[in-house]
């Protein structure tokens, strides 16, 4: 029964996508199965959603980064990162799941797009959606993004100037949360945080590697993105307001 049904879903989803094959690789991709529709209700396991929610191998290897980055962020189960003990298990979890994310861990120009893409990000444009929920999907979705920027494999291949500006925008984006407090708190901007945290650790930044040698609730921070105490998220903002001074 479990085969017929996977086989049956295949064919679904390769109808569907097929269909949509005529745009353009650089449009914006449309999940053809998403929550909301009757086959989504019909679904008895989780598998089966992930399942479903696989981009086509053929349509994924050509798809733009930038198209790509958008696919990851639209991910219908990408919320299944909060499901777990830390946001960064949640993350390694959904790249294991999300065939859109784990290829653009794969692209050497994966780097570059999320800079541009995410320096176009607005933090104060979530406040005009039209409703709460709405509101925090868009708040996760660059809580997504920030996670997946903040990955060590992502900012090994940024440049020294590029790390400079990137902490530059991730302090005026963490500003923009705290003046936001409602829809982001604490919870929503600590990928911010770590995104810094990880900046100023990946370029060696002697004070704040200090801080990680003396600090073991900072240390864990950094590798499982989950606040332990209260006087990181200021070690940190403290930390890269300090490095810009000495570096601009």
């Amino acid at each position: 029964m479990k085969t017929t049904f996977l086989i049956y879903l295949h064919f679904l989803v390769f109808f569907l996508v097929t269909q949509a094959q005529a745009q353009s690789l650089r449009e914006p991709y449309e999940y053809p199965i998403k929550p909301g529709m009757e086959v989504w209700k019909s679904f008895k396991s989780h598998s089966q959603m992930v399942e479903a929610c696989k981009i086509p191998t053929d349509l994924l290897k050509n798809m733009a980064t930038s198209t790509l980055i958008s696919a990851y962020l639209d991910y219908p189960l990408l919320m299944d990162m909060t499901a777990f003990n830390s946001l960064q298990e949640g993350f390694e979890q959904v790249q294991q799941n999300s065939n859109a994310l784990s290829e653009l861990l794969t692209r050497s120009d994966t780097p570059s797009e999320c800079l541009i893409y995410y320096k176009n990000q607005s933090i104060d444009s979530v406040k005009l959606a039209q409703s709460p929920s709405i509101q925090g999907t868009l708040a996760f979705k660059m809580m997504a993004l920030e996670l997946l920027l903040a990955e060590k494999s992502i900012l090994q291949k940024i440049t020294k100037n590029d790390k400079d500006l990137l902490i530059k925008n991730t302090l005026l984006k963490l500003s923009e949360k705290k003046s936001n407090p409602d829809i982001y708190g604490l919870f929503g901007c600590s990928t911010t945080l770590l995104l810094l945290a990880r900046l100023l650790d990946n370029i060696n930044y002697a004070p704040f590697e200090r801080e990680i040698v003396e600090n073991k609730k900072l240390k864990f921070f950094l590798e499982k993105a989950m606040f332990l105490d209260t006087s990181s998220p200021t070690i940190i903002e403290e930390n890269s307001k300090v490095y810009l001074l000495k570096h601009n």
